[in-house]
C-alpha cells in the first residue's frame, strides 16, 4: 500500500467529524442510482480503491466519505473502508446484457457508494443523498481517469458558502422582475389533479428493474437533420419526452398528467463555484401524449428563464425542514391502485457520462451507458437519457416490475425513433 493510500485510509477509518449538508440531502438519501457504462480502460482493483480512498480523505466537498442519514442534517464521515465496496469479477461475455452487473452491485453490503469492475465494464451504484450525475462524473473521473485531487478541476467544488443562497442571489437579485414572472406562473397554473380514491395493493419495497434502448450514431444524426427541417428551435430532449410520452401511450400505459423533468440548477451559480451534491431540480409540466413538441419547449424555457429550478429548489429546502420539525420522514408502506396504476413518469438527460475527456471509450461503436434511477414512487418510470461513445443515446427506463410489465416498457422503448419522427413531423 502506498503512503498516499495508507494516508487516505486511516484518515477514512478513523475520522468521526461530521458535516452539515442540505435539507434536500436528506429526502435524497432514501433514494440511489446506479450507473453502467464501457467498454474503457479500467484500472486494477487495487488502483481504484487507492484512488478512492484518497477521493474520500480529501474532504466533505467530495462526498464520497459521508454517511447519508434520512434524519440527520449533520452527516457523520465513515469509519469503514471504501475498498470494502469495490470489487473486481470477470469480464461480461460477448453479448450480455451490461444491466446483469446491477445484481452484482446491489448484493454489496450497503454503503454509499458500490463499485464493480468488470474488464472493460464498470458500474457505480450510489446514495442519491449524496449526489446527482455531477456526483457520479466525479467518481468516474478519480477512479478511471486518475484525476488528481489537488487539480484547479476540482478548486470551484472547494469554495466554501451555501449553494442555494448564491443561486438565489444570482438570479433573483440581478433581476427581480423574475420574482414576478414566478408569481404570475403560479396564479395560472392548472388545478391539481384530485387524487386517485381507486382501492390500493401493497407491493414489496426491491430495487427497479430496467430496459433499455440504444439509438446508434446514424440515428440520432437522422432524428437530428430531421429536427432542423421541421422543428429547429426545439431540443433534441423535448422531442425525446414527447416521443416517450407517445410511446407507452401505444404501448398500453397510462402517464399521469404531470410530468417531472429534472433541471440542473448549477448554471444558476456563479463559474467560480460548483457542487457535488443533489443540485437540480424536479419541475412538472402538464404534458401528454398529444402534447406537440414546440408547447413543451415553450414551457420549459418559461421555467428556466423565470429561475424556477432554483425556487423549487428554495421551496423544497423549506418543506423537508417542515417535515423534520413534525416527524414526517418516516417511509410508509408501498401502495398503488389495485388496478391500471397510472404512471408517474420522469425523464433526465444527463449529458455525457463518464466524460471522454478523462475517461475515453475504446470502441465508441459498442459504447453504453445506462443509468438507472429510483423511481419517484411506487407508480413510478423514471427514463434518463446518456450521449455515449461519439454521438449514441443510451434511453434507460427503471420501473417495479410488479407495477408495470417489462415487455410493454420494451415495446414503448423499442419504438422511440418511429414516435420521434412522428412528433417533429406534427
Amino acid at each position: 500500500m502506498s503512503i498516499l493510500s495508507a494516508a487516505a485510509h486511516a484518515a477514512a477509518g478513523t475520522s468521526r467529524s461530521s458535516v452539515r449538508v442540505a435539507a434536500v440531502d436528506l429526502q435524497h438519501s432514501r433514494r440511489r442510482s446506479s450507473a453502467v457504462f464501457g467498454p474503457m480502460t479500467v484500472p486494477s482493483r487495487d488502483v481504484a480503491v487507492e484512488r478512492l480512498r484518497a477521493m474520500s480523505a480529501a474532504g466533505p466537498e467530495f462526498r464520497i466519505g459521508l454517511v447519508p442519514s434520512a434524519s440527520e442534517s449533520r452527516w457523520r464521515t465513515t469509519e469503514s473502508d471504501i475498498g470494502d465496496s469495490v470489487v473486481q469479477v470477470t469480464r461480461l461475455s460477448p453479448g450480455t446484457d451490461p444491466l446483469t452487473l446491477l445484481d452484482t452491485v446491489r448484493s454489496l453490503p450497503d454503503a454509499g457508494v458500490r463499485v464493480v469492475l468488470a474488464g472493460d465494464t464498470t458500474a457505480i451504484d450510489f446514495s442519491h443523498g449524496l449526489g446527482d450525475v455531477a456526483f457520479a462524473q466525479a467518481v468516474a473521473d478519480v477512479m478511471l481517469g486518475g484525476v488528481p485531487l489537488t487539480d484547479a478541476h476540482w478548486d470551484p467544488y472547494r469554495r466554501r458558502g451555501s449553494r442555494l443562497l448564491a443561486a438565489s442571489a444570482r438570479t433573483f437579485g440581478s433581476d427581480p422582475r423574475r420574482l414576478v414572472d414566478l408569481l404570475r406562473f403560479h396564479r395560472r397554473r392548472l388545478p391539481t389533479v384530485p387524487a386517485d380514491t381507486r382501492a390500493v395493493r401493497t407491493i414489496e419495497r426491491s430495487a427497479p428493474d430496467a430496459r433499455v434502448v440504444r439509438l446508434s450514431d446514424d440515428d440520432v444524426a437522422t432524428l437530428r437533420s430531421l429536427r432542423d427541417r421541421h422543428l429547429p428551435g426545439v431540443s433534441m430532449f423535448v422531442i425525446h419526452t414527447c416521443a416517450l410520452l407517445a410511446a407507452l401511450d401505444h404501448a398500453g400505459i397510462a402517464v399521469n398528467r404531470d410530468v417531472t423533468i429534472p433541471f440542473d440548477a448549477r448554471p444558476y451559480l456563479p463559474a467560480s463555484m460548483g457542487t457535488l451534491a443533489s443540485f437540480s431540480a424536479g419541475l412538472a409540466f402538464p404534458v401528454d401524449a398529444a402534447t406537440r413538441a414546440g408547447e413543451l419547449q415553450a414551457m420549459m424555457t418559461a421555467a428556466a428563464r423565470m429561475g424556477r429550478p432554483v425556487a423549487n429548489l428554495a421551496v423544497s429546502t423549506a418543506k423537508v425542514r417542515l417535515a423534520r420539525r413534525s416527524h414526517l420522514h418516516a417511509d410508509g408502506p408501498w401502495t398503488v391502485t389495485a388496478t391500471s396504476p397510472r404512471a408517474d413518469l420522469l425523464h433526465s438527460f444527463v449529458g455525457r457520462i463518464p466524460q471522454t475527456t478523462y475517461s475515453p471509450f475504446t470502441d465508441p461503436g459498442r459504447a453504453r451507458t445506462l443509468i438507472v434511477s429510483d423511481p419517484v414512487s411506487p407508480a413510478g418510470i423514471t427514463v434518463t437519457s446518456a450521449t455515449s461513445g461519439d454521438n449514441a443515446l443510451c434511453v434507460t427506463a427503471a420501473f417495479h416490475a410488479s407495477v408495470f410489465d417489462g415487455d410493454r416498457i420494451d415495446s414503448a422503448l423499442s419504438g422511440l425513433t418511429d414516435h420521434a419522427r412522428q412528433v417533429i413531423r406534427a
